[in-house]
């Protein structure tokens, strides 16, 4: 099964080419460890000078976030783990609103799309893909790649505790989506403990480079084979949330009395397209994620510019209507 391609809601591009829109907003964090999340003075100077609304995410852990504007210098901190506070910053923020994954964590990005989407904003995702992912200098067995240092484990992300309390033990559906870490998967079924016949992985194809997904499934093979789901194995696009939010529908009509756990492992436009499943289906789906240390230089370069319309998708896909 591959999933459809949600036509006229992303564009690729180069950074460099994109202007954003004028009198719009742009939230961001500029983190060093990844060249592709450093985001250009003179391209962030352009966008000022067209107004731009400019905000910079400038500390982050797992329960707070901090915004800095550059028109104003203020700095707010907020919890993510407060959703009317998280969207009460944002609905004064001029539309639509830009916010960039690349550089933040999932559990904070995720309560930004989640606020703004409960307040009806119009809402767009920035997300720069990598030119390639740092290679480990010692590939032991299928750990071929040095993304992570370790997990802190599985826990709930902020805005999401309640979902994942909802976690009903026997019959679960597990979509783990697959990245280069195996171990991170062996770590998920050592947790989950899923029944051979209710495992559905799904690998990102095509992925952002042709070669990606061989890797990926080289990466996974031997848990997969352990599990014996190689044979349920469902495809989306690596760099496109809409067409892993298309499989998971597809996935969840056919287990409508089956809870559906999704094991965020692999790329971010998958974890964007997860959450905005999870926000429209709160009482069938939960979010799995084992929050990962970051290796540092873990990607070299930059590749596309990949943007999402999140609010186009809403208009013909309700996610979340009125205050949460």
């Amino acid at each position: 099964m591959v999933a459809k391609i949600y036509p006229g809601l992303t564009q690729e591009l180069r950074r460099e080419n994109f202007l954003l829109p004028a009198g719009s907003s742009y939230l961001y964090k500029c983190a060093g460890a990844e060249e592709r999340a450093l985001v250009d003075a003179t391209w962030l100077e352009t966008q000022a000078s067209r107004g731009v609304n400019i905000v910079e995410l400038s500390a982050e852990t797992k329960e707070s976030a901090s915004f800095r504007h550059q028109s104003g210098g203020q700095n707010v901190e907020l919890s993510l783990f407060n959703l009317a506070e998280v969207q009460e910053y944002l609905k004064p923020l001029p539309q639509p609103i830009y916010i960039d994954i690349t550089g933040a964590a999932f559990g904070t990005w995720a309560v930004l799309v989640r606020a703004a989407l409960t307040s009806q904003l119009d809402l767009k995702v920035l997300y720069v893909e990598p030119k390639d992912y740092m290679r480990a200098d010692s590939p032991v067995g299928s750990l071929k790649y040095n993304l992570s240092e370790r997990t802190d484990g599985i826990s709930p992300l902020p805005g999401f505790a309640r979902l994942a309390r909802a976690r009903r033990s026997g019959g679960d559906i597990l979509v783990p989506l697959l990245g280069f870490e195996g171990d991170r998967l062996a770590r998920i079924f050592e947790e989950v403990q899923p029944s051979d016949s209710s495992t559905y992985p799904v690998v990102g194809l095509p992925g952002f480079r042709p070669e990606y997904p061989f890797h990926t499934i080289e990466s996974n093979i031997r848990y997969l084979d352990e599990q014996r789901s190689m044979s349920k194995m469902r495809f989306a696009r690596a760099n496109c949330p809409f067409s892993l939010y298309a499989l998971l529908s597809e996935l969840a009509s056919y287990f409508p009395d089956r809870l559906i756990q999704i094991a965020v492992l692999g790329t971010k436009p998958h974890a964007l397209g997860a959450a905005l499943f999870v926000m429209s289906r709160p009482h069938q789906a939960a979010l799995l994620y084992d929050h990962p240390i970051r290796s540092q230089g873990r990607t070299s370069g930059s590749g596309r510019l990949c943007i999402y319309d999140i609010e186009k998708f809403q208009s013909f896909k309700p996610l979340l209507m009125g205050t949460a």
